[in-house]
């Protein structure tokens, strides 16, 4: 629980440097303010996502958002983002724009994990990571829109249960805390 208390502190910290480094200029003119999205990609990574995104005061953004895993893995994934727009040309407006932040998400999944020998072994994992992104969201005609975005989160909990540990379950474990740390999305949607 102080991890997790840890974790909601630094996150509303980062949030707050984001709020104080907003540059002070020029009205920008008005645009779409919510956005709706979902990730086609992660229907064939085994993930069915979407998020949405509420834009405040034309430049900070709060969005939120899930997943339902299958496949090779099957569970669930929630998280919440601030998204501090910045527009760096005349075009960029409110939502139609870069913008950068702090997140944090939440998994808890079931996989099964073979080794080199063919042996099977069944994993449940707890995962929670919070870290800091950068994307873009472009906004087509009246409300289609492509969001891309990268960023990393370091795991403050990542809890791996095994039915039968296998000799290179920390091996295992460690290579899911390196590349779970990994955030990213690719999604299309409507901005109104």
């Amino acid at each position: 629980m102080r991890i997790v208390s840890r974790t909601i502190v630094t996150a509303l910290f980062m949030m707050s440097l984001s709020g104080i480094a907003s540059a002070q200029g020029e009205a920008l003119p008005t645009s779409k303010s919510n956005a709706f999205n979902f990730n086609p990609l992660g229907l064939v990574l085994g993930a069915l996502a979407g998020n949405y995104e509420h834009l405040f005061g034309n430049r900070h953004g709060v969005m939120v958002k899930g997943a339902y895993l299958f496949g090779n893995a099957s569970g669930f994934s929630v998280g919440a983002h601030y998204r501090h727009h910045y527009h760096v040309q005349q075009n960029h407006a409110g939502l139609n724009s870069p913008f950068w932040g702090p997140f944090i998400t939440y998994e808890k999944s079931s996989s099964t994990v073979t080794d080199p020998n063919r042996n099977s072994y069944s994993v449940d994992i707890e995962f929670l990571k919070a870290g800091a992104n950068w994307g873009r969201r472009w906004i087509f005609g009246n409300t289609f829109n492509l969001a891309l975005r990268i960023g990393y989160g370091f795991p403050f909990i990542a809890d791996f249960t095994w039915d039968n540990e296998p000799e290179n379950a920390r091996t295992v474990e460690s290579i899911t805390n390196v590349f779970g740390g990994i955030d990213g999305e690719i999604s299309i949607g409507f901005a109104f």
